[in-house]
């Protein structure tokens, strides 16, 4: 058995990606999982693979590791990485914030080992080369990114947009920059390729509007802020009546089909398409630097 840990300071998506990779306690998981109690609500309770288990979770917040470990079937909890078991296959780094992420995961880039970031990855491009590089020395199979990648409904945009492309797309989502707006990049990356040209932005990391433009001519619009808690597609046409638009909601089904592609990446059935992280952090680090202060 492929066995993983669970690293965070601030843990975003606490339940989920344990919940569907180790299986998870029913009680427990009403009691103490917040929003993400729905998720699994009237759902089968076993692990989605019985070669891979979470067995392990490193958090300052005793507490909220201690619930989670209940609710998931997690073994051992402690408080920081270094007291971590000795004989784990990788890290699932849940950390809220990207400027915590290498830190996280140094011990088992070092290692060789697998390593998954929950979105963003990380927040600039010096970290990811950084990241790469030590992947490269150790042989760790990295990967990362927004679990919208995995949206069923997502697949039928994309597929409608190649039969049709359209001149300009416009992605709206909730949220401050770096921690929500990184799914809006990936989707427009995911629809346009990672052959980003330039990107700018204005606003401030709370809100704000955000333009791309892609080598093949393609181009995008990220808006952020206080936007309902779902995410909308929009395309400009210069046919029909001008205007298709998509609402992603289907968050049961991205985020199962992400913790399945965390267990695929681990079992060598999925390779790390790092072109992709590249483009979505150099996108998020070039907006970045553009935006006001708060």
């Amino acid at each position: 058995m492929k066995r993983l840990a669970l690293v965070g300071v601030d843990i975003i998506h606490k339940f989920i990606y344990p919940g569907f990779i180790n299986g998870f306690d029913g009680e427990a998981m009403e009691r103490d999982g917040e929003w993400m109690a729905d998720l699994f609500r009237g759902r089968a309770s076993s692990a989605l693979d019985d070669q891979v288990k979470v067995v392990a979770i490193a958090s300052p917040d005793h507490e909220a590791a201690l619930r989670i470990a209940g609710a998931t079937h997690i073994d051992t909890v402690v408080n920081r990485v270094e007291d971590l078991p000795g004989d784990l296959d990788g890290v699932l780094v849940m950390e809220r914030q990207g400027r915590r992420h290498l830190d996280l995961a140094r011990r088992f880039l070092e290692a060789g080992q697998y390593v998954f970031f929950d979105k963003p990855v990380v927040e600039s491009r010096r970290e990811w080369e950084i990241i790469k590089a030590a992947a490269r020395r150790s042989g760790s199979r990295v990967f990362g990114g927004s679990a919208l990648r995995y949206s069923p409904q997502v697949a039928e945009v994309q597929a409608e947009l190649t039969q049709h492309p359209a001149a300009s797309l416009v992605v709206t989502g909730p949220g401050p920059w770096y921690e929500y707006a990184c799914h809006t990049v990936e989707l427009l990356e995911l629809l346009n390729g990672p052959g980003v040209e330039v990107a700018a932005g204005v606003g401030e990391n709370g809100a704000g509007l955000a333009i791309i433009d892609w080598s093949n001519g393609a181009k995008g619009t990220v808006q952020w802020g206080n936007y309902r808690g779902e995410f909308r597609i929009d395309a400009y046409d210069r046919e029909g009546d001008g205007h298709r638009a998509w609402i992603i909601n289907d968050a049961r089904a991205y985020y199962q089909g992400l913790a399945q592609a965390i267990v695929d990446g681990l079992l060598g059935r999925l390779d790390p398409n790092w072109a992709d992280i590249d483009a979505v952090v150099g996108v998020l680090d070039d907006v970045g630097g553009s935006l006001s202060p708060a």
